[in-house]
């Protein structure tokens, strides 16, 4: 088979007669000087047939090199191209593109062998037409620029040497608001509802240290620094007496904000952010029971192949973050599918989570001396725990026929949500008590109320702020 495709090479460049005796003569030689010397002597004189070749007929040899090179060249191409593009596939297109590459020389010899000429080059042209055609549209369409459409300014503030703060600022007028986001999240997670509060405000957000769009740096991760964090900001955009919104750990700021520097800060807005950290008695009770409820599935790999089908799949679950944001809280594949989540280096990583729990421990945060309001996520039902989620679960709407047709799984769900109201009634007279000026709403919703609740949410700051007294 060997010999057979070592003729067939030569007979390209050479007489048909010719490639086979020279062919025949290197099969002898080889059963006495060995395989090495078999294929170093094969590639030499396949370069000196090219070389003749030239010489004797130069346009027909060239174009049939550029056909055998394009058509090598093609299946490799295309299969670093499409595991570029679909990086989950990688190891298939290689083993297609690396075979596609071997094949395709021997076929153009065939071609031209049995059909002339014409025939091996028409075949090389449309191989490698048909790789383009496919393979270069959506390698452009994937590679397309995204820009990020919230209508914000963005800018870096510096809070203290070599540390400085992303700024997201969708101007409008009004009394001012800072917006805060979670652990692990930034700015970005304002970018729909922020908008809707320009009408009425002036509206700033910040992402802090150790997060995507601000400095990585090597400490400050303690809740009094991030909270002078915060004030450097205040300070820098020139923004007095702002209403203050944060979600989830911004909490921690919010409390020493609201408890010393009440001068600076005219409200507080907690969005399911004011829990008592320092009491997990019911921790071990409630995750027995949320062992026993299916939890909604995880994206697959269709829902990570784009940032528009994971957006679709978290708001199937309660929560289609803005896109901006989904960037920042994943790496980007060179193919413009999701990867990862992102993180800063784990020695950051490790500082940060060490301040973090130091400052848990106790956890013992000083009353705050400014009105505030408190939204919990609460389910109203059972079915309303499972459509809508809560605090600790995603919204999964498909278990409610499971649970009607297992009566385990429903007997866990009623479980489920009774501890549920009752673990975030204790937070709410935790914080009854902790707030000296101080009123709770509950809404039914998931974690993130900013998105699945984003109009009771809006309703609730314009109530909110519309009952306090104005500051000079």
């Amino acid at each position: 088979m060997r010999d057979r495709l070592i003729e067939q090479l030569f007979s390209l460049l050479t007489s048909a007669d010719r490639a086979e005796a020279i062919a025949g003569d290197l099969a002898e030689e080889r059963e006495h000087r060995g395989w090495a010397w078999f294929w170093l002597h094969a590639l030499g004189v396949t370069l000196e047939l090219w070389k003749r070749a030239v010489v004797a007929a130069p346009l027909r040899v060239l174009a049939l090199t550029i056909a055998a090179c394009a058509l090598l060249i093609a299946p490799v191409f295309g299969g670093a191209v499409a595991a570029f593009l679909f990086p989950q596939m990688v190891a298939a297109w290689w083993l297609l593109g690396s075979a596609g590459a071997l094949f395709t020389p021997i076929s153009l010899a065939a071609v031209a062998r049995r059909l002339g000429f014409a025939s091996s080059a028409a075949l090389a042209v449309v191989g490698v037409l048909l790789v383009l055609a496919i393979v270069m549209p959506a390698a452009a369409a994937q590679q397309a620029e995204w820009k990020d459409p919230s209508p914000h300014k963005a800018s870096l503030v510096t809070v203290e040497d070599g540390v400085q703060l992303e700024v997201l600022d969708w101007g409008g007028s009004g009394p001012a608001v800072v917006l805060l986001a979670g652990l692990g999240a930034t700015a970005h997670q304002y970018d729909d509802l922020a908008p809707a509060l320009t009408a009425r405000y002036r509206v700033v957000g910040l992402t802090r240290r150790g997060h995507r769009g601000s400095s990585a740096a090597p400490g400050g991760y303690g809740f009094a620094r991030l909270a002078g964090d915060v004030l450097r900001v205040i300070d820098a955009v020139g923004v007095n007496n702002p209403i203050v919104i944060g979600h989830s750990f911004a909490g921690e700021e919010m409390h020493v904000l609201g408890a010393r520097h009440a001068a600076k800060i005219r409200g507080l807005v907690y969005i399911d952010a004011a829990f008592d950290r320092g009491d997990d008695t019911d921790s071990e009770a409630y995750g027995a029971v949320a062992r026993t409820v299916p939890a909604a599935p995880g994206p697959q790999p269709g829902d990570l192949a784009s940032f528009t089908a994971l957006r679709a799949y978290l708001e199937k679950h309660g929560a289609a973050w803005p896109e901006a944001y989904i960037r920042t809280r994943y790496r980007t594949n060179p193919n413009g599918s999701v990867g990862g989540l992102w993180s800063p280096e784990i020695s950051i990583r490790q500082a940060m989570t060490k301040e973090i729990q130091a400052a848990y421990k106790p956890y013992n945060p000083e009353r705050i001396r400014v009105p505030a309001l408190a939204i919990y996520a609460v389910p109203k039902s059972a079915d309303d725990l499972m459509r809508r989620g809560s605090t600790d679960r995603s919204a999964f709407p498909e278990l409610v026929a499971r649970a009607a047709d297992d009566p385990a799984i429903r007997g866990g769900v009623e479980k489920l949500y009774l501890l549920t109201r009752e673990r975030v009634r204790k937070h709410e007279k935790w914080f009854e008590a902790f707030a000296e000026r101080g009123r709770v709403v509950e809404l039914s919703g998931t974690h993130d109320l900013i998105i699945s609740n984003s109009r009771e949410v809006l309703q609730q700051i314009e109530a909110f702020v519309s009952s306090l007294s104005e500051r000079p």
